[in-house]
């Protein structure tokens, strides 16, 4: 794991200025008891900072399912595994900064214990849906390897799995009937992953109650902001699509989110426009994909769609029509964002076409790529073939491209194919 990055996240989400009176006080309990019933001979200050702080971030993280039974048995766990806390000890220090937590986080009255477990379960397997790598997963939970064990152990269903024995098989079975039921849904409409990535954000929400974020709501929602693309809609538009007096507050959750912004009109007497942010594309890109897209007959070309709907229907293509994803790249290369240009790299490394891929650098940089593309190119070379061309289109960013970033990039890029080029004489002495 990247320390850097896990820290730097973690510490992102701590120190939201609306969390820091709760913060403080949890750290201070947790480190207060640390102190007095730890031997300084044996557990260093520097551990007890360290496990104050990255148990602060995991109760925080997971606030809204501060009554979920199971949340302080992965908790109890985490500090056992990763930092040696005793079990009695680490029980302890959960119980008392779950008792700081509970009155800022009181129990909704309509849920029962069994709604916030199914509800938590159902979180972890979302925000593992949704991670990038085990690495980016690990780091947003906060739990450690144990729980992403249990998470593959559910997707397997390996009950007997010697890395889950801490956690009774009830729970790898709990789990795994909900990803299921999850899966079941996917494969129904695709377009589904939209509400269960915008109930992953919502639930974060503190002025949202649990029971409001059920399925219709959320299609409600989703329709509230496929509505703004692409040109955007004022309030007395999306209100059309509104339910009576409630919309105004819709709206602002919304906005409050991240999930759109609002952008003033041209002229004094013009109506504003809501747009989407770029959180907002990303949980409506399947939505995109495999509704918008589709009626439209795929027509809409790449210059015209955001980076996160580029990325989603390229990834469709090659799931359903190689040649046709060929011809699109080979058409309209030049118009890729840079994370529709990482899944394009990835996927023609997978099925030998770097051939092609130099190709589509070549052209790229002939059409003036971006300079966020260039590095991408970088990043992506050296290649195992074609390496004259890789070589040439190297030389020439480090020495004549105007951004320093770009020129960084491709230093590193010749160093790694320098060492490359080094290893079969260095594997042979």
């Amino acid at each position: 794991m990247d320390i850097l990055t896990s820290f730097t996240r973690k510490s992102q989400a701590l120190n939201q200025e609306s969390l820091q009176p709760i913060v403080k006080k949890l750290q201070s309990s947790i480190y207060s008891i640390l102190l007095q019933e730890t031997d300084p001979r044996t557990v260093s200050p520097a551990l007890v900072r360290s496990a104050a702080f990255d148990l602060s971030y995991l109760l925080i993280r997971h606030r809204q399912w501060h009554h979920a039974s199971l949340l302080p048995e992965l908790a109890i766990d985490y500090l056992n595994s990763e930092y040696f806390i005793p079990h009695t000890l680490s029980a302890q220090l959960v119980e008392t900064a779950l008792d700081v937590l509970h009155s800022y986080t009181p129990r909704e009255l309509d849920w029962s214990s069994a709604d916030y477990e199914e509800e938590f379960l159902e979180h972890l397997i979302i925000c593992s849906l949704i991670s990038l790598d085990e690495d980016s997963l690990e780091i947003d939970l906060g739990f450690g390897r144990n729980v992403l064990n249990l998470l593959k152990s559910a997707l397997a269903l390996e009950n007997e799995s010697p890395d889950v024995f801490q956690f009774a098989p009830e729970i790898t079975q709990h789990l795994n009937a909900i990803m299921q039921r999850i899966f079941g849904e996917l494969e129904e409409s695709p377009a589904n992953m939209d509400q269960y990535r915008m109930k992953n954000v919502l639930q974060r929400d503190i002025s949202t109650t649990k029971n409001k974020l059920k399925t219709s709501y959320l299609v409600y929602l989703g329709k509230i902001l496929t509505a703004c693309w692409p040109e955007g809609k004022t309030a007395a538009e999306l209100e059309q699509l509104g339910e009576g007096e409630l919309f105004s507050a819709d709206l602002r959750l919304l906005a409050r989110n991240g999930l759109i912004y609002e952008e003033p009109g041209a002229r004094r007497n013009q109506s504003s426009v809501y747009r989407l942010s770029n959180k907002g594309y990303e949980l409506t890109c399947m939505q995109f994909a495999f509704s918008r897209w589709q009626d439209l007959g795929g027509e809409l070309h790449l210059a015209q769609l955001p980076s996160p709907y580029q990325a989603t229907v390229l990834q469709i293509l090659a799931k359903e029509s190689a040649p046709r994803l060929q011809a699109l790249i080979e058409k309209e290369g030049q118009h890729l964002s840079p994370v529709a240009l990482r899944f394009v790299i990835e996927h023609l490394k997978r099925h030998e076409g770097e051939k092609g891929l130099l190709e589509i650098f070549s052209n790229l940089l002939h059409n003036q790529a971006h300079a966020w593309i260039r590095v991408e190119i970088c990043q992506a070379l050296p290649l195992s073939n074609g390496e004259s061309l890789a070589a040439a289109i190297l030389d020439q960013l480090l020495n004549e491209d105007p951004s320093p970033m770009v020129r960084s990039a491709a230093r590193a890029a010749l160093q790694r194919q320098r060492r490359l080029a080094n290893q079969p004489q260095a594997s042979s002495l």
